[in-house]
């Protein structure tokens, strides 16, 4: 049997008054198969020619009955022997597929859940679907005993899969022995596993099914029930190993299809603090969480706070830089080394590191001191006033420009200190003795990641432009950075998490692209964001929303060795969104020169960028 199409008997109620004399033929309908998520055409339930159904009547036991006229949906049933069931029968019972070794005591049938299941291109592994069937007539509607589980593998990392191993975080049993009482009402048959199961599902994909950009779709067949989470251990034709887990509880149900979503490689990773900004109103004396945390999340690193003794403590804490001589003093770290506090004297930006007992950098976090607004945009998205880290939001000055970042990483860079040169120019700013900051530019190289620039948060990772591989990651395409890794597709924000990467202040996150298109900004034009020359900006305007958008100009990607001409107005705002397709891009809002708006234009993610903040719905 494929997978879903079909009507449903209500109940068991007998319209005849007598029994049946005897069985030789039936025909058997099948229920139809529910849908979380729809299947496509190829993966409809039907009967196949070769089907075979075994019966229980009266005392005929395990009676074999094979499919003689196929409807699709329902068939008619012979006796193997064209003899069938003499004797008077009062109740049918009926279960596919058939198996000599089923059986049925006291109106309870014994079957198994396959442990070992086989790979079918848009459906799930035949005769895997098992069904019973109870009924008081020739006529037997046939009622799926479990659910089937639905993954999409879309990552051509993944190469060629050979098999696909399912188990859940609990360890419950998914396979092996089960019950099932065959006098059930008019919700279906359900079934209690045994003793002797396993914990494990295998699909076999034979000699393998090669993963491609669009996707690949894999069934499951798994009993009801509430799952804590779904873990995919995926194996390919290499010999790699992946391993993908659902995003929370995953619910089956007897009869449906649950989409499992898209795997994505699960990885443990740790982190510090529960932000990597700390944003404050005014000047004054704070602290802030450094405890050590890891998460284990295949969706975009997002934040779990979970705690593990392995990963160590922060040493020491200082500054790396700050934007004004004698902003920040007074910086310590609590005895336990999980608290950090300092003083703010003025309004501005810095950076503090903790340090392990070697004097290495193992997480920073951007200190910003601003009086900060929330504005709500018409798709009801809560908005931050003014790009991240800036001071105003005063249309024309500089103050108003904010910090900038390269996309996924979670630390920024100075702001631009000046107009009036010919070339951009980095803002000094100051360590801890009021002398300049050391900012450098350095080439990215073989193994450059998101762990490498957690150690070199004050250097710019040049990637230079070879092959259209403008990347500051050296191989690229680590889309999950800024929590969405999907966000080409526009996601509803009620589905992101903020990533333990994401540069935004406790309760915000990077904007997702969906802030601009789902406002009804309109591409290729300047009807929403008119260009204020004297200012050097837009002020974004709809339903009612006047917000300031300076053109704040970029970093290049291979700052400090190229900068930007001064003259140049361009305006660039990174979004969470990586471009479709290329995996060196992610999508900004870009405006140019020409005053034409670009409201999700994919740029080279090692350029320098602002970023705006958009509240995470967990919070609002």
């Amino acid at each position: 049997m494929a997978a879903t199409s079909g009507c449903i008997e209500e109940g068991f109620e007998n319209p005849y008054t007598e029994p049946l004399d005897g069985l030789e033929m039936f025909t058997g309908t099948i229920e139809s198969l529910g849908t979380k998520s729809s299947m496509n055409e190829s993966g409809q339930s039907v009967w196949n020619e070769n089907d075979i159904v075994g019966v229980y009547a009266g005392s005929v036991r395990n009676c074999k009955f094979i499919l003689k006229d196929n409807m699709n949906t329902s068939a008619v049933f012979m006796a193997s022997d064209k003899v069938g069931i003499k004797e008077t029968i009062n109740r049918i019972y009926a279960y596919y597929p058939y198996d000599e070794k089923v059986s049925m005591e006291n109106g309870v049938l014994e079957t198994v859940v396959p442990s070992e299941q086989e790979y079918t291109a848009n459906s799930f592994s035949p005769g895997a679907l098992h069904m019973v069937a109870s009924a008081t007539t020739r006529s037997l509607q046939f009622k799926h005993l479990y659910g089937i589980v639905k993954l999409r593998l879309a990552n051509t990392a993944f190469g060629t899969v050979t098999s696909i191993k399912l188990s859940t975080s609990e360890s419950d049993i998914i396979a092996g022995p089960c019950k099932v009482k065959m006098d059930y009402g008019e919700d279906g048959p359900s079934i209690v596993m045994q003793d002797g199961g396993t914990s494990e599902i295998t699909l076999d994909c034979g000699k393998g099914v090669q993963i491609t950009s669009g996707g690949i779709f894999f069934y499951f067949v798994v009993p009801a029930g509430n799952y804590k989470q779904l873990i995919f251990n995926i194996r390919n034709s290499e010999g790699e190993e992946f391993e993908s887990r659902s995003k929370g509880q995953i619910t089956v149900n007897r009869g449906m299809i649950t989409d499992a979503g898209l795997a994505t490689v699960y990885i443990e990773e740790f982190f510090y603090g529960k932000s990597n900004c700390i944003q404050k109103n005014e000047p004054g004396t704070y602290s802030f969480d450094v405890s050590p945390y890891f998460t284990t999340d295949s969706y975009g690193y997002a934040y779990e706070f979970n705690t593990r003794e392995n990963i160590k403590s922060a040493s020491s804490a200082d500054i790396l830089w700050q934007s004004e001589m004698d902003m920040i003093s007074n910086i310590s770290l609590s005895d336990d080394r999980k608290t950090v506090t300092f003083t703010a004297t003025k309004n501005g930006n810095a950076l503090i590191g903790l340090f392990d007992e070697e004097g290495t950098i193992i997480w920073s976090f951007h200190i910003w001191i601003a009086p900060v607004n929330e504005i709500v945009y018409p798709n009801g998205y809560i908005v931050l006033d003014r790009n991240l880290g800036a001071i105003t939001n005063t249309p024309g000055d500089m103050k108003s420009w904010g910090l900038y970042y390269q996309w996924g990483r979670k630390d920024p860079f100075p702001e631009i200190a000046s107009i009036s040169e010919p070339n951009l120019v980095m803002a000094v700013y100051f360590d801890k003795n009021n002398t300049p900051a050391p900012i450098k530019g350095e080439p990215s190289a073989p193994g450059v990641n998101r762990h490498y620039s957690i150690k070199h948060p004050t250097t710019w990772l040049q990637r230079t432009a070879t092959n259209n591989t403008t990347d500051w990651v050296w191989e690229g395409g680590d889309n999950g950075l800024w929590g969405n890794p999907e966000g080409y597709k526009n996601p509803d924000i009620n589905t992101l998490h903020k990533s333990i990467y994401d540069p935004c202040p406790d309760g915000y996150m990077v904007t997702p692209i969906k802030l601009y298109t789902g406002n009804g900004v309109k591409t290729q034009s300047s009807e929403n964001v008119p260009y204020d020359a004297e200012n050097s900006g837009r002020t974004l305007t709809m339903n009612g929303i006047n917000q300031w958008y300076p053109a704040a100009r970029q970093y290049h990607h291979n700052w400090p060795n190229v900068t930007f001409k001064s003259s140049d107005i361009t305006g660039r705002y990174w979004t969470s969104s990586p471009a479709n397709g290329n995996i060196y891009k992610a999508l900004s809002i870009t405006w140019g020169a020409n005053n034409v708006m670009f409201p999700e234009h994919p740029q080279f993610r090692a350029f320098g960028f602002n970023v705006r903040c958009v509240k995470e719905t967990s919070a609002q």
